[in-house]
């Protein structure tokens, strides 16, 4: 599980550099040098180059090392736990190394008083010994064992453990918090009731009906002739819409083409990924639960395909309360395995019409899978939201807002709705269609916040991205890592901000391809002569598996020291550097600091200019990820120039009337679709 081969961490207080290895593992390190810059630039961010890489996909399995929570030992002074790493003394030899530690630093001690004399008119506190980090021989028990915290130093009296079972045997364990709520009649349901949710809320509004055309017979339209009684063999076909009594019926007709052309509409796309999916999960996972939620004007929760479905129109689309509480109480009575055929027959009858009450069905659909923990929502759409709460066009979000004071904006609905998943522990993948405009940065927060995926496709590639997304599963829940690191090293919070030697993250759910990187540093003021041979880091990770049981996992490491630069940038790790630069660069840029992202980029790039100089660096591995950054850095340069275009745009705005500023002011901008996606993927991305 941990692989860290050649890799020691560069200790220079003068110029402030670290610089560590990483491997492909559950908790990897990687380390890169400062960039030589401008002498006004000593401080950058630049210095903190180095990487702490924590794989969450691993969360789907135990480790080797598996034990209840009073096993436990915790330092109460800095919360590491006892590790594989740790030592335990008899108090004998405690005493004895005290002893001698306290002979090796009476100089050191006369140096400190000078420097508080020094220090004396200064606001700043330092840090003191206190009488917990000594203990007296009288307070140690004769049968205790003392451990010396190896992140802070911190003595702690142990009695009446077994040192040889205390300490952890591997790198990584695991802690049962608290069992399941499930009690034994739970435990003894029938299979019937165990099986995942998933949620496919997919968009039937008018625009569905814009046809393409296939090639190469790269869509598999056997299932759309069995089910709709077309034959799409011969010549094209094309969808028309004709308009009777106020209902939209759909026709398919013939037109004179050459042979190999056929034309298929968004919805029939749609269709055929939606029916394949619970085709697959009928025959793979009988015991799942699936839903349809189709929205166009209105919103239809089907979950068998036999019985009427529930619509939900008029006023109730408007309120975001309402429309949790019909998606809570819905009632899924029957696995895939036996409603699968009438479901896919009931996917295949569907009609394109009216408006994308997309806000509405989002909300329904994420409280239908929010009834149990681990469930999917995807949510598939061509169109801009332009009904009901959510709503995106100006003109509609107005007359909402006139409805109700209390109406919540799109900002807030969007922000809600995504917390609301993450607390339920639902994941929400998004796809929008290619060449549509449907503000995927708003609606592209469900998938962010809750773990999900955001992509753009063309129609024909739905069935593709659709069997992606059902292959990457949720494997955890309620995921809260926290890093702990040496007393002597600091760690930078996701504003690229100090914040000491701890930092607590809430990740929420988590799926087979999460992985999250973070950056840390040596302290300006950390003492050379009194630095260890190695600095340990701990990650602890609490999750929730998707039984509902609690867990929490330790994961510990020692990385040595060294003053070498070229010692401590050998065998680097550089698809966890990109990594690193996408996940910052992205989360700069979906807060709107896309200045930030690009000073990243221009740093990443003046890197990986001086590392390319290195010859004894030099590598395969080195040249294709210099190439992938290449690719990266062509797409954030296309998002920074449609940043500056915005803003150029804003100020022109501002000299015009009043009455044309207004409307402008309604009409707020937004970033392309294609730009929004690569910002929300590059949060997540992923080593490659």
């Amino acid at each position: 599980m941990f692989r860290l081969a050649n890799k020691k961490v560069l200790f220079k207080k003068k110029k402030k550099r670290i610089g560590v290895e990483s491997s492909k593992s559950q908790f990897t390190q990687s380390t890169v040098n400062r960039i030589p810059k401008k002498e006004e630039e000593e401080d950058s961010l630049v210095d903190n180059t180095n990487v702490i890489s924590v794989n969450l996909a691993l969360l789907s399995k135990h480790t080797n090392d598996v034990r209840s929570n009073d096993k436990l030992i915790t330092c109460e002074k800095c919360s590491v736990h006892l590790n594989n790493e740790s030592k335990l003394l008899t108090k004998k030899e405690y005493l004895e190394n005290k002893k001698g530690k306290k002979k090796e630093n009476e100089e050191e001690e006369e140096k400190e008083k000078e420097k508080e004399k020094e220090n004396e008119d200064s606001d700043l506190e330092e840090e003191e010994e206190s009488d917990d980090d000594v203990l007296e021989e009288e307070d140690i028990p004769e049968e205790a064992l003392i451990w010396e915290c190896e992140f802070c130093g911190s003595p702690q009296i142990l009695e009446d453990i077994d040192k040889e079972k205390i300490i952890p045997s591997e790198q990584s364990v695991d802690y049962l918090v608290k069992e399941s709520n499930k009690n034994k009649e739970n435990k003894e349901k029938t299979e019937e009731d165990e099986g995942s949710t998933v949620v496919f809320c997919i968009d039937t509004s008018g625009s569905m009906s814009v046809t393409s055309e296939i090639k190469d017979g790269k869509l598999d339209l056997s299932e759309l002739n069995k089910h709709s009684n077309q034959s799409f063999g011969g010549f094209g076909q094309q969808q028309q819409q004709q308009t009777f009594g106020g209902l939209r019926r759909r026709h398919v007709f013939q037109q004179q083409r050459p042979q190999q052309s056929q034309w298929v509409s968004r919805l029939q796309c749609l269709q055929i990924a939606v029916g394949n999916q619970i085709e697959a999960l009928s025959r793979e996972s009988p015991n799942s639960k699936v839903v349809l939620v189709t929205f166009s004007n209105k919103v239809e929760i089907h979950s068998n395909g036999v019985d009427n479905a529930l619509t939900i129109e008029g006023n109730d689309l408007d309120n975001f309360t309402t429309l949790k509480q019909i998606g809570s109480d819905y009632q899924i009575t029957q696995s895939v395995g036996k409603v699968g055929k009438t479901l896919i027959k009931k996917v295949y009858s569907l009609q394109e019409n009216g408006q994308t009450a997309l806000g509405p069905a989002a909300a329904i659909a994420s409280a239908i899978a929010g009834q149990k923990k681990g469930s999917k929502v995807i949510l598939c759409t061509d169109g801009l939201s332009n009904i009901g709460i959510g709503a995106l066009e100006e003109d509609e979000q107005e007359e909402q807002q006139q409805k109700s004071s209390e109406q919540l904006n799109p900002d807030e609905f969007y922000d809600e709705l995504s917390e609301y998943c993450s607390e339920k522990g639902v994941v929400v993948d998004v796809i929008t269609l290619e060449d549509t405009d449907c503000r995927v940065d708003q609606i592209g927060k469900l998938s962010d916040r809750s773990s999900g995926t955001v992509d753009i496709v063309k129609p024909l590639e739905l069935t593709t991205r659709f069997k992606n997304i059902m292959s990457n599963p949720v494997v955890a829940t309620s995921v809260l890592i926290e890093i702990l690191l040496h007393k002597e090293l600091y760690i930078l919070n996701e504003d690229d901000r100090k914040v000491g030697s701890r930092l607590e993250k809430d990740v929420g759910n988590v799926t087979q391809e999460t992985e999250l990187s973070f950056n840390y540093g040596v302290k300006e003021d950390a003492d050379e002569a009194d630095r260890p041979d190695e600095v340990p880091f701990q990650v602890k990770i609490n999750y929730t598996k998707l039984d509902g049981s609690q867990w929490l996992r330790t994961l510990t490491q020692r990385l040595k020291i060294t003053d070498d630069e070229v010692e401590a940038l050998n065998d680097i790790d550089y698809g966890l550097m990109n990594q690193n630069f996408m996940q910052r660069a992205g989360r700069h840029a979906k807060k709107g600091v896309v200045k930030e992202s690009a000073k990243l980029m221009k740093q990443q790039k003046a890197w990986y200019s001086r590392v390319s100089q290195m010859e004894k660096l030099q590598s395969t591995n080195l040249t294709k990820n210099m190439e992938e950054f290449k690719q990266q850095e062509n797409m954030w340069n296309e998002v920074i120039e449609d940043e500056d275009m915005s803003s150029e745009e804003e100020m022109e705005n501002e000299k015009k009337d009043k009455k044309e500023k207004k409307k402008v002011q309604r009409k707020k901008h937004h970033r392309k679709d294609k730009h929004s996606k690569f910002i929300f993927s590059s949060s997540k991305y992923t080593k490659k």
